[in-house]
Formats: C-alpha cells, sequence, structure tokens
C-alpha cells in the first residue's frame, strides 16, 4: 500500500489497489482507533471495503450506521468456525 497525506494510514501486505484497476491514491486503509476517531473519520469516506476473510464486526456495523455503504465478497467464507 502507500503511505497517506494522513498520518492515521498504515502499511498492508495486500495487493496494490492499481494491481486491480483503482488509483492508488483512491484507497486508505486506517488502523485501530477509538470509536470517536472511527466515527470523525469515516465521515470522509465514499465506500467501505468489508474484510476477508474474516468479518468486520462492529465496524461493519457501525460503518452501516452512518450511512457508508459497503462492498462485501459474496459466498460462504466462514472463518470463525
Amino acid at each position: 500500500m502507500r503511505t497517506s497525506r494522513r498520518s492515521r494510514t498504515i502499511e498492508t501486505p495486500c495487493s496494490p489497489p492499481e494491481r486491480h484497476g483503482v488509483a492508488g491514491d483512491r484507497v486508505d486503509v486506517l488502523p485501530v482507533m477509538p470509536l470517536a476517531s472511527f466515527l470523525s473519520s469515516i465521515r470522509v469516506v465514499d465506500v467501505a471495503l468489508d474484510p476477508f476473510p474474516t468479518g468486520g464486526g462492529t465496524t461493519t456495523l457501525r460503518t452501516f450506521w452512518t450511512g457508508v455503504p459497503m462492498v462485501i465478497l459474496g459466498g460462504d467464507s466462514r472463518s470463525l468456525g
């Protein structure tokens, strides 16, 4: 991944977004943060990506609660047993 203008962005072992036709400056991967910071950060999001292969849990629910659309990979991926 890349280092964002925002210091909150972290490095990640994910495939570079450019490999999938998405400009790298359009994707930010953020670290774990307190709820107030999350709710403040989510205000500028156009669309969120649900984590894979594990579920996002409360982060996914809070993202839906704020009205941000989320892209979810379909299929049977029960990783929590």
